[in-house]
């Protein structure tokens, strides 16, 4: 005995060593299959770096590597990117999120589609990936990766004007590479923020951390970044007046852009010193460095930013009431502003155009240009106020804002006792008004939630009942037809037959219980770790991959099936999984395909169609079928099926508000 059981260890470790060694055959064979794509990657021969990649997405597909799986596919998007095959790699990014959903691999790819939305112009949907990105990265182990998404994301909030997220990423990012003592993005991170307190005002602030970063930028002897944070610096002190300060750090940004030869900046360096110069006064100062700005910009072809220094220009020379030389500078500004779109370059252009012509008494076009002045300058005052009154609004619980409105009110009581009385009462008489709506509603609601509690009791009965039936079908019938087939095997000829009828009874029966467990928990284990949305991407990932059938989904899906309570989240769920199980046993389709749409906010609609057989009969009997209208109805919603000659609909509506 002991002897066999030795044997047996023996055969145990030898497999188990043998499985080891082909693990590691493939890992090695992947990782070299990736420094060699990565090499070609290197040498810009991306066709060649793809093909590399394919081979070893196969393995990692073959050996059911899903993290693997969504390395390489985010790297093969990487390089469509590169070829500007923007169809190709929108593919592969979302490939490399199903293959691992919750990877910084994955997170990488969200990203990558928010940058690509964003270059489309659709904020909407850049925002969205942005924002998938940064939850998976916030759940994630922190890393580099993580960090620098921050950075970025810092970017995208501020010129988005939510300085709120700018300000929480970009101190996340500072934090964050402080910790992995990364001196250079620390720098950016401190820059990044500067900038921000700069808009918002807070000057102080702001020139402490550009100090930190331009300190930061000399201790690593970052040339470049150097010289932007004494231009950032030197732009705070022309806000701030102080003209002398302004131009030392101009100075100092341009003897280092000098040096790196970089004329597009030299331009733009030169272009604010010059102003500087004029805004202190000194005016033939100020007329040289503008045309050195100038001739710099025509060295780079800089045509956008042509109208603005020749406007600055003509500025100097009407302030020494040089009218000819004013109006030649005002001509080819004019003629270069039809390139520009800053409203801003328009508004100073037709207040100087107004003085030069008030100057040389042509009162006619001075009225003409100033009355362009006065409309354009209405129109940008509309503008800056809407901006304005919605900070104001997103504002307006804030502790310093309901402090303000408390000080108004008791101005407005001392000021006005006559209304007080008045204004008491009417304040009663709504708020009896408004608690007796709100007792009202609270009785409906109630009445509401006992009929829909009475309905799932109901509902859940029923397939309760429908469940232990097929439970009694397949113990009472199948298994019993297998025990008899066993018991006949001993006196046939064709054993080898009736054992391959048994095995593929078994896997039958093995599908109806499964069919049956997701019936009775749809979601199971699942929504403990991700969301509804990845959970429903990632079983049509599965169904597509092992059924062979194609499934063409409207992405992205409505966020709102996330916010969902878990009972209405488990109930839509378990619709989805039994349309998936009826197309694949009976519909004989190639391609299903998925679309949704809310309607009124209030109603969300998924069809689920495909090309299979149909059904002219419209037979809508059977579990399957009266499981989906049963979760449709405890979803307060109903679900329709739809049979025809080109094949089969699925129709389920529910109301958003009953179930969140």
């Amino acid at each position: 005995m002991k002897y066999y059981l030795l044997c047996y260890l023996y055969l145990v470790c030898l497999f188990g060593h043998a499985n080891d060694r082909v693990k590691d055959y493939y890992s090695g064979k992947l990782t070299a299959l990736i420094n060699q794509a990565e090499n070609l990657e290197t040498k810009e021969k991306f066709s060649d770096a793809i093909s590399i990649y394919n081979e070893a997405l196969q393995i990692a597909v073959d050996e059911n590597l899903s993290t693997d799986q969504s390395f390489i596919y985010n790297k093969i998007a990487n390089l469509y990117r590169k070829q500007k095959n923007i169809h190709k790699a929108n593919i592969y990014y979302r490939k490399s999120i199903e293959s691992d959903m919750i990877s910084k691999h994955a997170a990488s790819s969200y990203y990558s589609l928010s940058h690509l939305k964003r270059k489309e112009q659709q904020l909407d949907s850049a925002f969205y990936f942005l924002e998938k990105s940064l939850s998976i990265y916030d759940k994630i182990s922190p890393s580099y990766e993580t960090y620098n998404t921050y950075l970025k994301a810092t970017t995208l909030y501020k010129n988005d004007g939510k300085y709120d997220l700018a300000m929480k990423y970009a101190l996340l990012a500072y934090k964050g590479f402080e910790k992995l003592n990364n001196i250079k993005k620390k720098a950016s991170a401190c820059k990044k923020i500067g900038l921000i307190q700069v808009t918002l005002g807070n000057v102080y602030v702001a020139k402490k951390y550009l100090n930190e970063a331009l300190q930061l930028n000399i201790s690593i002897k970052d040339t470049l970044e150097i010289s932007y944070c004494h231009s950032h610096v030197g732009d705070i002190f022309k806000k701030e007046k102080l003209y002398e300060k302004a131009i030392e750090n101009y100075n100092k940004a341009i003897e280092v852009q000098e040096k790196l030869k970089t004329k597009k900046e030299l331009g733009k360096l030169f272009n604010n010193l010059a102003t500087s110069y004029y805004l202190k006064g000194e005016y033939n100062k100020a007329q040289q460095t503008y045309n050195k700005a100038l001739s710099l910009k025509k060295e780079t072809n800089d045509t956008l930013s042509y109208s603005n220094t020749y406007l600055e220009l003509a500025t100097i020379f009407l302030e020494k009431k040089e009218l000819k030389t004013t109006k030649k500078y005002l001509d080819s500004s004019t003629f270069y502003l039809k390139e520009v779109h800053n409203k801003n370059v328009f508004l100073r252009s037709y207040d100087i155009q107004s003085q030069y012509y008030k100057l040389i008494g042509d009162y006619k076009l001075a009225l003409e240009y100033k009355t362009k002045y006065a409309i354009l300058y209405e129109e940008l005052f509309d503008e800056e106020l809407a901006v304005r009154t919605n900070k104001l609004e997103d504002e307006f619980d804030d502790d310093q804002t309901r402090g303000k409105i408390i000080q108004l009110s008791k101005l407005i009581e001392v000021q006005k006792q006559s209304y007080f009385i008045i204004l008491v009462f009417l304040i009663l008489i709504t708020l009896a008004g408004y608690i007796y709506i709100k007792q009202r509603q609270k009785v409906k609601i109630k009445n509401y939630e006992f009929d829909r509690l009475k309905a799932v009791f109901n509902g859940q009965e029923i397939i309760k009942e429908n469940i232990s039936k097929d439970l009694h079908d397949i113990v009472s019938t199948n298994y019993d037809g297998i025990r008899l087939k066993i018991l006949a095997m001993a006196k046939a000829d064709n054993t080898s037959a009736i054992s391959a009828e048994i095995v593929n009874e078994i896997k039958e029966i093995n599908q109806q219980i499964r069919l049956i467990s997701h019936r009775l928990s749809p979601l199971g284990d699942k929504i403990k770790e991700a969301t509804l949305t990845e959970i429903i991407i990632a079983q049509l990932s599965e169904f597509q991959y092992y059924r062979k059938i194609f499934v063409k989904i409207q992405m992205p899906l409505p966020e709102i099936l996330d916010s969902l309570k878990l009972e209405a989240q488990t109930n839509f769920y378990g619709i989805l999984l039994e349309a998936l199980s009826n197309i694949e046993k009976h519909s004989q389709a190639t391609k299903i395909e998925i679309q949704h749409v809310i309607k009124g906010s209030e109603m969300l609609e998924f069809n689920i169609s495909d090309n299979g057989i149909g059904n002219t009969k419209n037979n809508n009997t059977g579990i399957g079928i009266s499981n989906m209208k049963q979760r449709a109805y405890l979803l307060g919603g109903e679900c329709n099926i739809a049979h025809t000659t080109s094949g089969t609909k699925v129709i389920v509506k529910f109301p958003i508000k009953i179930n969140t």
